[in-house]
């Protein structure tokens, strides 16, 4: 399923796949001055598609190498000859074949192999210049499109709420606070954060900076019940009382658990 919401000059597409009348999980990918950010899951590609039939696509950035934000790639590669950019680090990811779990599979479907072009310091379109900023954290790959002039930021997958409560085993706190920290510090007058979940977040410099002040205090209060020999499904208990339905649905992959490893880690 598609939803389309134009605000200006940015168009958002929400995408996911449905079974028995409800969307399983919804993702947005972003449309601006021919720019699209992020090419969605595979599930929804062909509807996708048809959508983009009648819209002018020059050329596509992917924020970073998972399965939802890269399906389309190929086709619209193959068909009308799109060229898709990405970090050098995303390349080799996007064209292999990567194990999925049951859940993503199911979610979002394994992608199309695709060969993107290593990304530059930054994009220009007709009207606007984005900077590619490297955004790692929840992949290593990860970027953030930035376009000074209207204060907008492309962040993908770097930022969801201010107080998260899972990630997935690979995301590491240390460099996702940094890449935070680094965007609310730019020297714009506002920042306006456009996310994967499709969340537009006005107050972008408050709210990575609140989300990077909640993760820091977190590190500290993991690490002294760590330290006092607590592990790490105890401290879910203690802080949160139980673990969070995507720790279920997902098989443990993404979970409070996973977000006090890191934690610790960090």
């Amino acid at each position: 399923m598609l939803k389309i919401e134009e605000s200006g000059e940015v168009a958002k597409i929400m995408m996911g796949r449905e079974i028995s009348g409800s969307v399983l999980y919804w993702v947005a990918s972003y449309l601006v001055d021919g720019l699209l950010i992020d090419t969605g899951p595979a599930h929804v590609v062909d509807e996708f598609m048809d959508f983009l039939s009648g819209t002018e696509v020059d050329k596509i950035v992917n924020t970073h190498f998972h399965e939802d934000h890269v399906a389309a790639n190929k086709r619209l590669k193959d068909e009308r000859n799109i060229e898709s950019y990405s970090h050098s680090l995303a390349i080799p990811l996007i064209g292999s074949r990567l194990p999925l779990h049951p859940y993503q599979e199911l979610i979002w479907g394994y992608p199309d192999l695709d060969e993107p072009l290593a990304l530059g310091d930054e994009v220009e379109t007709e009207r606007f210049r984005f900077e590619v900023i490297h955004t790692p954290g929840h992949s290593d790959d990860h970027v953030t499109l930035f376009e000074r002039e209207r204060g907008w930021a492309f962040t993908g997958d770097l930022f969801i709420k201010e107080e998260p409560r899972g990630v997935r085993p690979q995301d590491e706190l240390v460099p996702t606070i940094a890449s935070m920290r680094l965007l609310a510090g730019l020297e714009v007058e506002s920042l306006t954060l456009f996310t994967s979940l499709g969340r537009t977040v006005d107050d972008g410099k408050g709210a990575l900076a609140r989300c990077a002040d909640h993760l820091e205090e977190l590190i500290a209060r993991v690490k002294e019940k760590h330290a006092a020999g607590m592990e790490p499904s105890q401290i879910v208990t203690e802080l949160y009382g139980e673990e969070s339905v995507l720790s279920q649905a997902t098989g443990g992959d993404f979970s409070i658990e996973n977000l006090m490893r890191a934690a610790i880690r960090a």
